[in-house]
């Protein structure tokens, strides 16, 4: 059977199961009680269970995401199996598959990009990337021991040494896939770096011989060149007008948290779930190479319903935000901005929503809050309520969110579907309320998840699936943000 129909067949199914999962919640408000009992129970036991506690390598998977992965694993085994009758063809067939897995891993240097264009989450795509890069590099690492076993190995010979060179990029490509957590922005430049050694290495490795397999690599770089020239497109439409160049951003800091204010060259369209890229080169020299994700927290919308002026609210950690916040507020920046991207969440559907957040993941709610507060305005629901459970870090955080409060609480008069309780480090014995009909609820204990995420830490959003999982008797909607805020101190804030 040819290669190439056999690599279609397994990623048609990886993208067959993808399809299913959001034909299953389509479906779900659209189907009889016995179907509709089923998606519950597949909701309840596949899509949204961990398999085992987080750790501090990676976050756990779910028995769907797992079984994708299986499917994708047993099914490149198979294809390293079909019509092979020696070692040495099974060496062969391993190294063909890898240059072939290099086609989906090569689609673009902004991964945001292609994630939007398939219609995935980051998340979703960055555990894909992630499956078929660590199958690249396993069949690359057959191919060589195979390679070295049954043959002598000879530094001098060119082709030897460029497949060594190659597969030896693929291996740090790894090892700094473990580090990223701390080493974000260096971690970026330096998986695109050694990726690109990578293919041309494995290009002067294959030789001229090789006609298919360069193909393959030829396939994967026009992609690359394809995207890459889509997404310099899309930059250049968003930060270039006739009048502008660039978006102007002005800097405002209070305690550890630090508000930019961008007037953009183009006004766009503000969706809840979705984040930006923004580029500031004169905040420092480093800073002319990185672009970091923000969430818009709050925006100024014109007749047409498109931002001109935006808000970010970024928490200081290190690098980028430390340097942004020595800056003078009454200076004025040239920034650049890439996006928006993410999947918008649409909040109208809902008559019941509950948001957890802490900290600074309170900027991933404030446009879901909003959202959800105007679609109550322009087709009013019965009964439609939405709670927001928050614990802040300190009151700097308060501080900088409550005039966002008070404007969203102003936006909810007349309707009161909307109810904050704010989860406060003791500061009395009793809960206070505060808002007009008793909207604010000020709580002096700490979050538990048992007692209620969208966008808080880790053991929360866990102890809230959890707790989810357990008690549904119908279907939930159950949305992790984009943006959640680092539990680890020396983590960047910036990197998402």
């Amino acid at each position: 059977m040819n290669l190439i129909i056999i690599y279609g067949l397994f990623l048609g199914a990886c993208v067959s199961l993808l399809l299913l999962l959001q034909l299953i919640l389509f479906l779900k408000k659209h189907t009889t009680p016995l179907f509709h009992r089923m998606i519950v129970l597949s909701l309840k036991h596949v899509i949204y269970p961990h398999l085992f506690h987080r750790s501090w390598i990676f976050a756990p998977p779910t028995p769907f995401n797992l079984s994708l992965q299986l499917v994708y694993y047993a099914v490149s085994l198979v294809c390293n199996l079909i019509g092979v009758h020696s070692v040495d063809e099974f060496g062969i067939r391993a190294g063909n598959l890898a240059i072939v897995n290099l086609i989906p891993l090569l689609s673009a240097s902004r991964l945001d990009l292609v994630a939007k264009l398939l219609g995935l989450s980051l998340h979703s795509y960055l555990r894909m990337h992630g499956t078929v890069g660590l199958t690249t590099c396993i069949q690359g690492l057959i191919h060589v021991i195979i390679y070295v076993w049954r043959n002598r190995f000879d530094i001098s010979d060119s082709v030897q040494l460029y497949g060594l060179l190659s597969i030896g990029s693929f291996a740090i490509l790894i090892f700094l896939t473990g580090i990223r957590r701390w080493f974000y922005e260096t971690f970026l430049k330096a998986h695109s770096g050694f990726a690109i050694l990578a293919a041309i290495m494995l290009w002067r490795h294959m030789g001229m011989k090789k006609v298919l397999a360069r193909l393959h690599l030829l396939i994967g770089l026009g992609i690359f060149l394809g995207t890459s020239a889509l997404h310099t497109m899309m930059l250049l439409a968003r930060n270039v007008t006739s009048r502008q160049f660039g978006s102007k951003a002005r800097i405002f800091r209070g305690g550890d948290i630090i508000r930019v204010e961008l007037s953009v060259a183009r006004p766009f369209k503000v969706q809840a779930g979705q984040s930006i890229y923004v580029w500031i080169p004169r905040v420092s020299f480093w800073s002319h190479f990185q672009t970091h994700p923000f969430v818009v927290v709050w925006d100024k919308q014109d007749d047409n319903g498109k931002a001109p002026n935006i808000s970010l609210l970024i928490k200081e950690r290190g690098g980028f935000t430390s340097k942004l916040s020595r800056h003078n507020q009454k200076a004025t920046f040239m920034a650049w901005i890439d996006g928006p991207y993410g999947i918008p969440l649409s909040l109208g559907k809902y008559t019941h929503a509950l948001m957890v957040a802490t900290g600074i993941g309170i900027v991933s709610l404030i446009p879901c809050i909003r959202e959800f507060v105007e679609a109550q305005k322009q087709q009013p629901i019965l009964g439609r309520t939405i709670l927001v459970a928050w614990e802040p870090d300190g009151e700097s955080d308060l501080d900088w969110v409550k005039d966002w409060m008070d404007q969203l609480l102003q936006e909810d008069k007349g309707n009161y579907i909307l109810r904050f309780g704010l989860y406060r480090h003791p500061r009395g014995s009793a809960p206070e309320t505060d808002g007009q009909h008793d909207r604010i609820w000020n709580l002096p204990v700490g979050m538990d998840p048992k007692d209620l995420g969208v966008s808080a830490k880790n053991t929360i959003r866990d102890g809230m699936r959890e707790v989810v999982r357990k008690e549904m008797k119908s279907d939930v909607t159950l949305i992790d943000l984009p943006f959640q805020p680092w539990e680890n101190p020396r983590a960047p804030k910036e990197a998402v």
